[in-house]
């Protein structure tokens, strides 16, 4: 499903006043498409919900990111009267692992992840599959660190993993997008190079038909490499009117794989804010 389908089953879902739905529908949007807005609005349905160790995460993260000036006073401001209270953990993890606690989910590591004070359940997935999960103990304004090291393959296969209870509204990671803009400019680039050669070709060409004119039509060198040099410049020519033309068309109508109009929910309603 694509990213503006779960952002707008979002916003349906939070006018329901389904907020825990809800903001799982906006993280799965800022997974397959990552933008601050998605954060936002994940944070506001989070808080409704009650969860506020999540909402902070939420806010923090958006905060972070580039989000739109409309909405950062509004987050600014939600996530100093939620935070208090709230204990930190840092996690730090190999290259390409991912962490999660609650419905919070990111491969941007190392992370930090706002917590109830006591005991909470965080879980790693390294990038060749194996998990684990640990437990930290942070009081309110406390920050730890849990540092998780890929264990070896008997070691990981021993330890079942702990899953939170509501593991099921974990958010999926994006698939990498093929950059069709960047291979029609490409494209467009190489008819350019193209077009070039068929122009110095022409020239050549032309000075090999010269040459044979003025043999009185008799060097027979001169005659084939006239003949040579223009089917090369017609291959050239046509080569560059097909693929920069192929290079053009990408990059005017291909379309963006998620360049979809985004709202972020105010706290007055809701607030177009742009694309993401």
């Amino acid at each position: 499903m694509r990213a503006a389908n779960h952002f707008d089953a979002g916003l349906k879902l939070y006018q329901q006043g389904r907020m825990r739905d809800a903001a799982v529908d906006f993280l799965r949007a800022y997974a397959l498409a990552p933008h601050a807005d998605a954060l936002y609005n994940a944070g506001l349905a989070l808080e409704g919900s009650g969860d506020r160790a999540a909402a902070a995460t939420a806010y923090s993260w958006a905060l972070a990111d580039e989000l739109r000036s409309e909405v950062r006073p509004d987050a600014q401001s939600r996530f100093a009267r939620i935070s208090p209270g709230l204990g930190r953990v840092r996690v730090e993890a190999p290259g390409g692992a991912t962490a999660e606690h609650s419905v919070m989910r990111t491969r941007n590591l190392p992370a930090v992840f706002y917590v109830l004070p006591g005991e909470a359940l965080l879980t790693v997935t390294f990038a060749d599959g194996q998990i684990l999960s640990r437990r930290a103990r942070a009081e309110a304004g406390d920050e730890v660190e849990l540092r998780f090291a890929r264990p070896v393959q008997s070691e990981a296969a021993s330890i079942p993993r702990q899953v939170p209870a509501d593991s099921a509204t974990s958010v999926p990671q994006s698939g990498g997008q093929f950059p069709w803009r960047t291979a029609g400019y490409v494209g467009v680039g190489s008819g350019l190079v193209l077009g070039v050669s068929a122009f110095v070709l022409r020239q050549a060409t032309l000075g090999a038909r010269d040459d044979f004119v003025d043999s009185g039509n008799t060097d027979a060198d001169a005659r084939e490499r006239a003949v040579s040099l223009n089917t090369w410049t017609n291959v050239a020519l046509v080569s560059s009117l097909v693929v920069g033309a192929a290079g053009a068309g990408l990059v005017l109508f291909a379309p963006s794989p998620e360049a979809d109009v985004g709202v972020a929910l105010g706290p007055s309603g809701t607030h177009l804010v742009g694309r993401f």
